[in-house]
């Protein structure tokens, strides 16, 4: 459907398969979203940051102080717990938590101690370390006040209901966990890396939500409630996020490893008005359909390939916190 050097415009891009389809033809591609986080996602993923810086960062964080000692640690120690073999102290990968009563009710502890790993029982000590993570503490107020700020009018008030019943969907030690990661990587790197590091914190966003069942996959969209149900399931599970936003470093960097980075070209100028150029060129931004279309000639697009998105008021909601 079009010439080398043609221009394709995806309007509702999603993954970026079309666009290194289009790159590989030699064909110019232009590609928007009006959510940010998909940008977000999709530029991560057309052009990761080297493995090596990435978890250079990553390690900077973990060894940054809160309350005298590494993050890590410190984070780590909102899952301390025993193991149920050897009695020693360990860190709980995850929990398991009954909605109604809203209680964690099984812990699993890879033990490093004996070697012994698996499923056991919450005890008293596992629960009074919960307990040590305040309801509606400094972080809660820091994320809340972030995502709906305190306004006079009565639209003010119901963003700020809303992002309240949305908070509701992560415990209060995934909230702790979650805005201590984002104050520190806010206050340590410059706006590149932040944008590296707020990609993985995106993913655990995700997964330590509470919208997720015990035996699925982290990330396992499928296995979500359905989308007219914003509430978590009967039984579902809490991660441990330090440990989390590890995991997800390592499965970037070893997505990065498979994939070729495509330079991302800076401003709309560069595709559509430039010489004639072999390999490419590609623009992937946050916009919506109207500022794209108001920002490229006319007769300029030979191609429009897109999905229009299908109405998910479950995905639009977190993206909305997110």
């Amino acid at each position: 459907y079009t010439h080398p050097d043609a221009i394709v415009l995806d309007p509702f891009v999603v993954d970026d398969i079309p666009i290194r389809e289009a790159v590989a033809a030699g064909r110019r591609l232009v590609a928007t979203n009006s959510n940010p986080l998909v940008v977000l996602s999709l530029r991560e993923r057309l052009s990761p940051p080297e493995p090596d810086e990435l978890k250079a960062a990553v390690t900077r964080l973990g060894d940054s102080l809160k309350r005298g000692v590494p993050l890590r640690e410190h984070l780590n120690q909102l899952y301390r717990t025993h193991c149920p073999t050897c009695n020693q102290q360990a860190v709980a990968d995850y929990f398991i938590w009954s909605r109604e009563p809203a209680d964690p009710r099984q812990k699993w502890v890879d033990c490093t101690a004996c070697g012994q790993a698996g499923l056991a029982a919450v005890d008293k000590n596992d629960m009074a370390v919960l307990d040590e993570v305040e309801t509606r503490g400094l972080q809660y107020w820091y994320l809340l006040d972030r995502v709906a700020p305190p306004r006079q009018a009565p639209e003010g008030d119901k963003a700020r209901a809303h992002a309240e019943t949305l908070l509701e969907l992560y415990t209060p030690r995934a909230l702790y966990a979650i805005a201590d990661l984002l104050m520190k990587i806010e206050a340590t790197f410059d706006e590149e890396v932040q944008g590296h590091l707020k990609a993985v914190l995106l993913t655990c966003l995700d997964v330590a939500s509470n919208l997720y069942q015990p035996d699925t996959r982290p990330g396992d969209a499928s296995s979500r409630p359905a989308a007219d149900k914003l509430h978590p399931p009967r039984r579902f599970i809490e991660r441990n996020v330090w440990q989390l936003f590890e995991t997800s470093v390592e499965n970037m960097a070893a997505s990065a490893a498979l994939r070729e980075p495509l330079p991302l070209q800076p401003d709309l100028h560069w595709v559509t008005r430039v010489p004639s150029s072999t390999p490419g060129l590609v623009w992937v931004h946050n916009l919506g359909v109207g500022a794209v279309g108001r920002g490229l000639t006319p007769e300029s697009v030979s191609l429009v390939l897109s999905t229009p998105p299908r109405p998910d008021p479950v995905f639009w909601s977190l993206a909305y916190l997110w």
